[in-house]
């Protein structure tokens, strides 16, 4: 939602096309979860699921980067299938990545 008009604009769409010939997996919630910014404001920081086919059976959790006044989203990081969150300090640098592995039930973090 822009502050300044008070209109809103969907930044990610399920099955929108990135970089490439990945795209935003459809099907998933929480894609709203902006979790850093640029220092300038100008880009916002959101991860979501992205599938590199139509019908991927494991798409990873990557971070994207979008104009805050809408646009084409950018993969920043790849990401995995274990990853679960990622963290910024306040000039909008990439601090950390929290992963959580299925099978082994190891949760870790990882620096930058």
């Amino acid at each position: 939602m822009s502050i300044k008009t008070g209109d809103i604009k969907q930044l990610l769409t399920p099955g929108g096309g990135l970089s490439g010939k990945s795209r935003v997996t459809r099907g998933q919630t929480g894609m709203g979860k902006v979790v850093g910014s640029t220092a300038d404001g100008k880009h916002l920081f959101i991860p979501a699921f992205v599938s590199k086919y139509e019908y991927d059976s494991a798409p990873k959790y990557a971070l994207l980067k979008v104009k805050a006044e809408g646009g084409r989203p950018r993969i920043v990081t790849p990401g995995s299938r274990k990853a679960m969150d990622y963290f910024f300090d306040g000039a909008g640098n990439l601090l950390a990545r929290e992963s959580l592995g299925d099978r082994s039930d190891v949760h870790s973090i990882e620096v930058s």
